[in-house]
């Protein structure tokens, strides 16, 4: 049960909720831009540390294609005991 402890009138409660209101579309805003920056920083320090270059260097350097073409992880038809 809520208790009152004021008796606002109609023009308050509407400044009250146009007022946290567009506080509530400032956070989104400011949110979004947050979310941007740091997308952008981890895509920038991902570049900087060349990642995906040195997993795709690794596999390339391990030789992990079989004569068939086929990676070294899929199983050829020898494999499962079949003919």
């Amino acid at each position: 049960m809520v208790i009152r402890k004021y008796n606002l009138s109609n023009t308050r409660k509407r400044i009250i909720l146009a007022l946290m209101k567009i506080r509530d579309q400032w956070e989104d805003v400011y949110r979004s831009i947050l979310q941007l920056f740091l997308g952008t920083y981890m895509v920038w320090d991902a570049r900087r540390l060349r990642l995906c270059d040195r997993y795709f260097e690794s596999d390339e350097a391990s030789d992990s294609v079989t004569s068939s073409g086929c990676p070294n992880w899929v199983k050829s038809k020898d494999d499962y005991g079949t003919d």
